[in-house]
């Protein structure tokens, strides 16, 4: 089991009604919601964070996916750079 602790944030009245009757799967999607900024400033990688949850980092990746945050979060310039390097590094191992 989790070791958990109650904090307070402040919502919109309108919104309080969702919260407070979340399924178990919409609960997770809240705190894994409340975490993601922080993976994103890399204070906690995908791998913690996903420990923290109680997920594996694939199930968590996953659920982020579900809602549109992407794994990869590069412009398709950074992408073909970075697909550059593997073949480059792919071609020195070949050879």
């Amino acid at each position: 089991m989790l070791k958990k602790t109650t904090i307070t944030i402040d919502i919109p009245t309108a919104f309080s009604e969702y919260v407070k009757n979340a399924d178990k799967n919409t609960k997770l999607l809240q705190t894994a919601l409340l975490v993601y900024p922080y993976i994103r400033q890399g204070d906690i990688s995908y791998g913690k964070a996903a420990e923290v949850l109680g997920l594996n980092k694939l199930d968590l990746i996953a659920l982020y996916s579900s809602v549109g945050i992407p794994f990869f979060d590069m412009t398709a310039e950074e992408f073909d750079e970075e697909m550059q390097t593997v073949s480059m590094l792919a071609e020195q191992v070949t050879a």
